[in-house]
């Protein structure tokens, strides 16, 4: 029943919603773009000679990144079989195609039967492998039919959320029944999705793959121009105005330290007012591109990153590091200062983040790994108490959550 109310009801209304919206909103426009018909054929249908066993990968966005160390380690190991990524947003359409374990990149066809059956019927593929979400109904009803395997990894779902309660549960288990595995992050995880009351779609708690991809970034790190100071480093990435009105005051109360501030938008805009702000707290800017001819820097000196690209690297450098958005709205991610061993802060506002909550938990001296502060004196205080031998016991503690990506490759290995 859902599945006829969805293909002659609700798909038809997403449709008209679609092209409707895509009047007014630049990515809708963009997507229908994507998916338009050049002569005569859409973008999903391919003429293709026999190939080898070929895999689908769907990724919503920036969902890819949860994908790629699973595409890494499939084509080390079995480097024959083809990889076709399908997207719903535009918006990270180009970093999937730089990607090289990819084969094949397309937008993903319109969730009904004729489109979906147009990609499949032309890249004939074994196995559908989805990344964190957007699990569509007709999507994964089509490749049920078809006597594919399929399964959702690195999976979350809140208790409480709309997928768990009314039409969004009845809508998600008849969705998410048509896979054959659920691979969970936690074992609240698997509460949740077991409650929705599945029946043949297997669950269980496999991990995290941002783990490996995060790793995987750090071991090969891009050349960086060193800072040229003897004082630690306290990296504060992606930072937004409301961060750094917390930041500044607390640099400056410690000439001890070196702040390396990364601005998420280095606009020149942002850059000069970050300045500013800078100037007033007593301290002396610096930006990263004029480093190689600034001499060693001063105890008064604070350092303003003005490209992007290179904070992973920095976190490498740094002992103790701040995750921006954290004042503003929602904290960005702390899985790459948590990776590179630093003593992660963030601002109240990060309970959106799963790693900025668990990692809470685990205690390193007088502070926890991540830390959360309120403002400016309760950072200089944190970061002073902060042990400078934390960073081993932090890495360990990320090793230690690696693995899912081997997981899921051995799964597919299995149905191929």
């Amino acid at each position: 029943m859902f599945f006829a109310i969805y293909r002659w009801l609700v798909w038809p209304l997403l449709s008209i919603a679609f092209q409707v919206l895509g009047r007014f909103n630049s990515k809708i426009t963009k997507g229908l773009e994507l998916r338009a018909k050049v002569d005569g054929r859409a973008p999903w249908t391919k003429l293709l000679p026999p190939s080898p066993p070929t895999v689908w990968f769907h990724c919503a966005s920036g969902e890819f990144e949860y994908a790629k160390p699973v595409i890494t380690l499939l084509k080390a190991q079995l480097p024959q079989v083809k990889v076709v990524v399908t997207f719903f947003s535009p918006t990270y359409a180009d970093n999937i195609r730089k990607f090289s374990g990819v084969d094949w990149v397309v937008p993903l066809p319109w969730d009904s039967p004729h489109p979906l059956s147009e990609f499949l019927d032309s890249y004939r593929p074994l196995a559908l492998v989805v990344a964190r979400t957007d699990v569509w109904p007709e999507m994964a009803r089509q490749v049920r039919l078809r006597g594919m395997k399929a399964i959702l990894f690195s999976a979350t779902l809140t208790k409480g959320s709309g997928r768990t309660r009314g039409l969004g549960r009845w809508a998600s288990r008849a969705t998410l029944d048509q896979l054959d595995e659920i691979f969970c992050v936690t074992d609240e995880d698997v509460e949740a999705f077991k409650a929705l009351g599945l029946l043949h779609a297997r669950v269980s708690r496999e991990g995290d793959t941002r783990y490996d991809q995060v790793l995987a970034r750090l071991s090969s790190p891009k050349p960086l121009q060193e800072i040229p100071t003897p004082r630690p480093l306290f990296v504060c990435g992606s930072t937004w105005t409301e961060d750094e009105e917390i930041l500044v005051p607390a640099i400056a109360q410690m000439p001890e330290i070196c702040g390396v501030l990364v601005p998420h938008e280095p606009t020149p805009s942002h850059l000069e007012e970050l300045e500013d702000r800078i100037r007033k707290a007593g301290l002396e800017p610096v930006r990263y591109s004029t480093l190689k001819n600034a001499g060693e820097l001063g105890s008064r000196t604070c350092v303003v990153v003005d490209q992007i690209g290179i904070l992973a690297e920095l976190y490498l450098k740094g002992r103790w590091a701040f995750v921006g958005g954290s004042f503003r709205k929602t904290v960005h991610s702390v899985m790459e200062p948590l990776a590179a061993g630093c003593v992660t802060f963030v601002g109240p506002l990060h309970t959106n983040n799963r790693e900025a909550v668990s990692f809470q938990s685990l205690n390193v001296g007088a502070v926890s790994a991540v830390t959360c502060v309120r403002c400016s004196e309760e950072l200089v205080t944190k970061l002073r108490a902060a042990p400078e031998a934390a960073g081993d016991a932090i890495r360990e503690a990320v090793r230690a959550r690696t693995g899912s990506s081997q997981k899921i490759v051995d799964w597919i290995k299995g149905h191929l």
